[in-house]
């Protein structure tokens, strides 16, 4: 009986081993994928170093930021310095946590904005608390918010002018925002971008924020959704024809393309 329980806890101690040994691989071989996209991105840059590079089509620019660029003028790469920060903060995915992409996102432009460096973990879960009773407050709801919403949020609760929504939007006009040196928030069938860090295949409604795109043809984000969210990369068109307002009736594939943006 001894040698029978013995035989058993050592396959159980295999099974454990080889599940650890499984686990780590993945998540070196995830770890080194994510380093390995980072390298290969632009250098991030803020709005005054973006004005004074040396590049006469980008300081062109900023003559008139209501301008709209032609395509042909547009950098070939831009990578904004845009503070990361996961919608939770402290990894506990429960009911608010799992519905505070919207939260996450205008708070990281709101940190942008205002020039804010970085934001802990503890400065980030109290601004999501703090908004979301704001809007507990206003709307009667937090969950699934519009854009329209979002932009209400960045005038009274952050307190940020110029916040509007540019609806019917292509993927030359986020190009032509980035390039303007001004992130975008965008609301996103969540299931369509695939990210592989998304639980069970990523969220019915999702926003996220763009920071910059590559001239491989992909937009780099600061997703909330995972941890792992800091510049990651999506493909252009993926995340183009992901993006959707939110709808009252929950048929987001029906929703506008639409991006939220500060002038």
């Amino acid at each position: 009986m001894l040698k029978i329980r013995l035989f058993a806890f050592l396959i159980l101690l295999t099974g454990l081993l080889v599940g650890w040994g499984f686990w780590n691989r993945v998540e070196i071989k995830q770890s080194v994928l994510a380093w390995q996209n980072k390298r290969s991105l632009p250098m991030a840059i803020n709005l005054e170093q973006l004005k004074q590079l040396p590049t006469s089509n980008v300081k062109s620019l900023f003559k008139n930021a209501a301008e709209k660029l032609s395509v042909d003028i547009l950098p070939e790469e831009i990578n904004l310095v845009v503070p990361f920060i996961s919608q939770a903060p402290y990894a506990v995915w429960d009911h608010l946590h799992d519905e505070a992409c919207e939260e996450a996102s205008l708070i990281m432009l709101d940190a942008f904005y205002k020039n804010k460096k970085s934001l802990s973990k503890e400065e980030t879960e109290l601004a999501i608390q703090d908004l979301v009773k704001w809007e507990k407050d206003k709307y009667g709801y937090f969950e699934d918010t519009t854009a329209e919403q979002g932009v209400e949020m960045l005038a009274e609760f952050f307190k940020l002018s110029g916040a509007k929504v540019v609806y019917d939007i292509t993927i030359d006009d986020i190009k032509n925002a980035l390039a303007h040196g001004k992130p975008v928030a965008v609301p996103a069938a969540g299931k369509l971008l695939k990210n592989p860090y998304f639980r069970n295949g990523g969220p019915l409604y999702h926003m996220l924020v763009i920071k910059g795109y590559t001239k491989d043809g992909r937009f780099i984000t600061n997703d909330p959704g995972t941890r792992r969210g800091a510049d990651f990369t999506y493909n252009m068109d993926a995340l183009y024809n992901a993006i959707h307002d939110w709808r009252e009736d929950r048929d987001i594939l029906k929703g506008r393309k639409v991006m939220i943006i500060v002038e």
